[in-house]
């Protein structure tokens, strides 16, 4: 009885240490699927939130090439420098000035999308700078100047970008009877 005893015994610890060893692979298998399914999830955001950029980049430029069909409207393609269009302004077909337009669609606001956009404009010698975003910087709630950049929603865009075109547009007018005037005192 007592060989009976033992040999129940044994059965028990070998059943119980299988049991464990099944249930901690299982649990690892477990772990990696969530581990795996976090990873996938994170690219999924990742990718709708580029989606949606690249959405309200279309949505933007065909606002441009609606309102100012008489302008030059140049995307800047997907990794490269700069903002996301330039918007060529055109009076009697001559150029006059530029305005650049960099269009955010994310959660959260970054302080360095100004200073990014304000050496984009730099760089391509543009008059005016506008950054069309869903969120907008601490103790700002509505569109408006922020350190030299216009800031606005979609919502907003298209008057803003009337305004600023116009007055881009008054300027080169400006300083096209500033210069005549200059030719014609000499």
């Amino acid at each position: 009885e007592q060989q009976t005893q033992n040999a129940i015994t044994q059965a028990q610890q070998q059943w119980q240490e299988q049991t464990t060893t099944q249930l901690q692979e299982r649990d690892n298998q477990i772990r990696q699927l969530t581990a795996n399914l976090a990873n996938l999830n994170a690219q999924a955001q990742q990718g709708h939130a580029q989606a949606a950029g690249e959405v309200g980049e279309v949505a933007v430029e065909n606002i441009l090439r609606q309102t100012f069909p008489q302008d030059d409207v140049q995307p800047v393609l997907a990794g490269h420098h700069g903002a996301d269009l330039i918007l060529c302004v055109h009076e009697r077909g001559v150029e006059v000035g530029k305005i650049i337009i960099e269009v955010k669609n994310t959660q959260n606001w970054s302080n360095q999308w100004l200073g990014t956009l304000k050496q984009n404009q730099a760089n391509s010698n543009a008059d005016l700078a506008v950054l069309v975003t869903n969120k907008f910087p601490a103790g700002m709630t509505e569109g408006g100047l922020r350190e030299n950049v216009w800031v606005c929603r979609i919502a907003e865009f298209r008057y803003l970008i009337q305004a600023l075109r116009q007055s881009v547009a008054a300027v080169a007018q400006a300083n096209a009877r500033l210069a005549t005037r200059d030719t014609d005192a000499h």
